[in-house]
């Protein structure tokens, strides 16, 4: 009998376990990531978060995740295409209790083939500076993503 009860209380925890918050729920635990990388996920079960707009005519009501990435000084496209949901992003700088707008998207169109609905954000980094970057969906949506972050160097200005 005592087996028994030992694997129901497993298998109860089990299930338990994957109904809980994603590990970068909140600002303060964003995963980190950096050129060429490749992150997926969900923000399902995730909570919505009281982050700064970053954006004309974007709000920020469905749940989301959150990455930090550290400037590299190159052109940044940090992208959601292929996910599958209606996303919309957002990139801060600054610390989490003081996050300043760098740019936020909502429909990338085109640039996402595979889904216009996707979002992508582009923005010039400097090197050593702390970036947040906050993927939720537009509205209520939720779901499964793939965030990309490609990094091209910038032209060098001839002295």
């Amino acid at each position: 009998m005592n087996k028994t009860l030992l694997l129901l209380v497993f298998a109860i925890f089990s299930c338990l376990k994957s109904f809980a918050q994603p590990a970068n729920d909140v600002c303060s635990n964003a995963i980190v990531i950096t050129c060429g990388a490749t992150e997926t996920g969900t923000t399902d079960l995730a909570t919505i978060d009281a982050a700064p707009v970053c954006g004309p005519s974007l709000s920020i009501t469905a749940p989301g995740v959150w990455y930090s990435f550290v400037g590299t000084g190159d052109s940044i496209t940090a992208s959601l295409c292929g996910s599958a949901f209606d996303t919309q992003i957002f990139v801060y700088s600054g610390t989490c209790g003081s996050l300043t707008c760098v740019v936020g998207n909502d429909d990338a169109g085109a640039a996402c083939p595979s889904n216009g609905l996707n979002s992508i954000a582009n923005f010039n980094s400097t090197a050593g500076t702390n970036y947040y970057i906050l993927v939720t969906g537009y509205g209520t949506n939720t779901g499964a993503y793939s965030l990309n972050i490609g990094c091209v160097a910038s032209p060098v200005t001839p002295t």
